[in-house]
């Protein structure tokens, strides 16, 4: 359910609510006594989807196994577990100047040629 919040201020002395920050509390005329505090309202959108269920792991059937696209690269298709696999991405990080583009631009150049 989606959920809405709202600024409350709260006087630590008397527990008045407030819905902007005074310097003093207007019921008990303590002074620096409201604290910010986040109240939570539910809004009226109900929930939509498919109840999860539990299913035992004897129960699954063993996923077959993607197919992958070579790179052309021996030793990039080896780090990626045998190739690319379709529709993943692939986070490709380092220290700058290490070369990350250099790698992608001659891997799109050998895949590109395929």
């Amino acid at each position: 359910m989606a959920r809405k919040s709202k600024v409350l201020y709260v006087c630590s002395n008397c527990g008045a609510s407030h819905t902007t920050w005074a310097g003093k509390c207007s019921q008990c005329g303590e002074w620096n006594t409201l604290q910010e505090q986040i109240a939570i309202s539910s809004s009226s959108i109900k929930e939509s989807g498919k109840k999860l269920e539990t299913v035992s792991l004897s129960a699954l059937q063993a996923a077959k196994p993607a197919s992958r696209l070579n790179t052309g690269m021996a030793e990039v298709d080896n780090v990626l577990g045998g190739g690319v696999v379709p529709g993943s991405v692939i986070l490709l990080a380092g220290q700058p100047g290490i070369g990350k583009s250099t790698l992608v631009l001659q891997l799109a150049n050998t895949i590109s040629r395929e």
